[in-house]
Formats: C-alpha cells, structure tokens, sequence
C-alpha cells in the first residue's frame, strides 16, 4: 500500500473474444450466480472494434488508457484471439473451490 491505497489490485476473470469477464464474491443485478458463492460479470464487452465499458463498470476497467492497452494488444496482431485466456488470477484459493486449477 502506498499512502494508504492499493497499489495493485488483482481480479480473477478472463478474456474472451468478446468480453471481459470477472469473478467476484459479491452479488448484484448484473452478476450471474456460477456457484459456491462465486458470481460471474461481463465487465467489458467488444463492440465496433474496440472494448467498451458498461455503467456498472469499475474505474480501473473503464479508465480511457487501460481500454487503449487493452485494445492495442487485442488488435497488434490484426485479429482478434479467438480462444479464451485467462486475464487476471486473484485469490487461488476461492478458484481452486469452484474447480479453477492455477
């Protein structure tokens, strides 16, 4: 922590060609129960070549340059990845509980 804020904050999700995907403990309206207390949100999703955010989105994913590096690594190889990656892994331990294997 640096001045008593995060300095780095790590979400388990991943990437699809289409979307961002988190996982989170928490529910809200548009968060899909997966089970075990886990609950899945589409974060971002991939529209007219670029990534864009939706109003429930956190700060961190809808700051303009981390949807700029987002969408030139995306883009660098002139085609967008069609299998899905894992983006972020958090806490292993509440992955591990739902089946995620690190």
């Amino acid at each position: 922590m640096a001045n008593g804020k995060r300095t780095i904050n790590l979400d388990p999700g991943y990437l699809a060609q289409d979307k961002l995907v988190l996982a989170t403990t928490k529910d809200f309206y548009q968060r899909l129960y997966l089970g075990q207390g886990i609950y899945g949100e589409v974060t971002l999703h991939f529209q007219k070549g670029r990534f864009r955010y939706f109003s429930w989105t956190y700060p961190d994913y809808s700051d303009p340059p981390f949807l700029d590096i987002l969408d030139k690594s995306e883009n660098s190889a002139g085609k967008r990845a069609s299998e899905v990656r894992v983006l972020l892994i958090g806490d292993m331990k509440k992955l591990n509980k739902v089946g995620v294997q690190n």
